[in-house]
């Protein structure tokens, strides 16, 4: 069974020939089947190209750049005043690099992308501070060191390297030494 339908479009494609838009018809038939799904297609793949460059592309960057700084972090813990310069140097590099590129990369950032990072609750400010006061006391003695490390780590939402007693036994020694 063949069903035929006659439609008629009413406003500024009915000035159009008759046959334009008729399936199998003309120029109509063209732009309909072929012209605009192009379109659409190219659009839809622009689209995605732009939330890929400009959207995903920073966020894995910066996810990748926690686990740098996780890493980082973990490994200057044995860093101490007994270590050579050229060592404690070198740390002390490292640690101001992976700050100097969180600032870079939450200061560079889409809109989209810093939304995401407050939305996350990471408080990129707070690493970048932390992480320079870091490299600043890798030979302190006081445990400034364990302190600095579990900012950068609540700032940036990573696991806790010290145990929750061993950073509170620094705290109250802190606060003792501050009130004598």
């Amino acid at each position: 069974m063949i069903v035929k339908l006659d439609v008629k479009l009413a406003g500024p494609t009915s000035r159009l020939p008759s046959g334009l838009l008729k399936p199998g018809g003309g120029m109509g038939a063209f732009l309909l089947n072929t012209v605009l799904p192009l379109i659409g297609t190219l659009l839809v793949g622009a689209l995605g190209w732009w939330a890929t460059y400009w959207i995903a592309n920073p966020i894995v960057a910066f996810e990748k750049l926690r686990a740098e700084i996780r890493e980082e972090v973990f490994v200057v813990t044995n860093i101490g005043s007994a270590s050579p310069a050229d060592v404690v140097n070198a740390a002390s590099d490292r640690l101001r690099r992976l700050a100097a590129r969180v600032d870079s990369t939450t200061s560079t950032t889409s809109r989209l992308v810093r939304l995401y990072l407050r939305m996350r609750d990471y408080d990129t400010d707070a690493a970048v501070k932390q992480l320079i006061g870091l490299s600043n006391q890798l030979t302190d003695k006081t445990g400034a060191r364990i302190l600095l490390r579990r900012r950068i780590e609540r700032a940036l939402k990573l696991p806790f390297t010290d145990a929750e007693d061993l950073v509170r036994s620094v705290q109250d020694s802190k606060q003792r030494d501050t009130k004598a």
